[in-house]
């Protein structure tokens, strides 16, 4: 309507008004296209223990409050170049900090494992003590080891090169391990139990914590293994792991 009463104006009033409506309509369209390419970023929280997504954990993303949906997620829109994570957690897990700098995000998607605090993780191996029985690391008397001639050894499913291909495909390197340079192998020991298991991990080296507990998280998210036996007999293995980190 307002176009139909310009046409009856003057030409050269109408024209400027019609100017004015375009211009008016240009800014509206480009304010439009700035938020909708305002950037998004997912941020997938997940259990570093279970490898399950955690529900209502509440977060604070550059200074504002969040909790992730049911399926451990949440969208953050944002313009700025800084990402700051941090989550209230409580005494079941840790993560100290996430700090990520962009000139530009787009549609990023970021997984960030909360990694089981001590207190936590105590739990957990008073759990599996419970369900397998505590490890005698001194002199094995209650768990094999390669001093055993007659035990064959726990094999990951598929072998050696199927446990490499694995441990590249679901091994993230920590953010701040990134921005620290920290890099090199993380040693570890666990016990493949006689269901094939995994339980018991520990760190034994490793040149950071942060890259300590996600090799810790890497092996506790392996398929069982093939137990190894004696004599026939699936029998309670240590095995012994390196898990390499290297920066690009």
């Amino acid at each position: 309507m307002k176009f139909l009463r310009l046409l009856s104006c003057k030409p050269l009033v109408a024209i400027k008004q019609i100017m004015r409506l375009l211009i008016t309509f240009i800014l509206a369209i480009s304010s439009f296209n700035t938020i909708a390419q305002k950037n998004i970023i997912t941020l997938y929280i997940v259990d570093g223990y279970t490898n399950v997504p955690l529900k209502n954990c509440e977060l604070i993303i550059n200074k504002t409050p969040y909790k992730t949906d049911s399926l451990g997620q949440v969208f953050y829109f944002t313009k700025a170049q800084k990402l700051e994570f941090k989550a209230l957690t409580n005494d079941g897990y840790f993560y100290p900090s996430y700090n990520a700098y962009k000139k530009k995000w787009h549609n990023e998607k970021l997984t960030i494992y909360m990694y089981p605090s001590e207190k936590y993780e105590q739990k957990i191996l008073n759990n599996e003590d419970s369900l397998y029985g505590w490890v005698n690391y001194e002199n094995h008397s209650n768990v094999n080891f390669n001093d055993n001639d007659s035990l064959k050894g726990a094999i990951f499913p598929g072998g050696v090169e199927a446990m490499q291909k694995f441990i590249a495909q679901n091994r993230s390197y920590p953010q701040i391990s990134i921005e620290m340079g920290e890099q090199g192998p993380v040693y570890l020991d666990f016990i493949v139990e006689p269901n094939g298991k995994i339980t018991h991990v520990r760190i034994i080296k490793a040149p950071s914590l942060d890259l300590g507990l996600e090799a810790k998280r890497l092996v506790r998210a392996m398929p069982a293994w093939q137990p190894g036996e004696i004599e026939y007999e699936k029998a309670r293995v240590l095995c012994k792991l390196p898990i390499i980190f290297i920066l690009n």
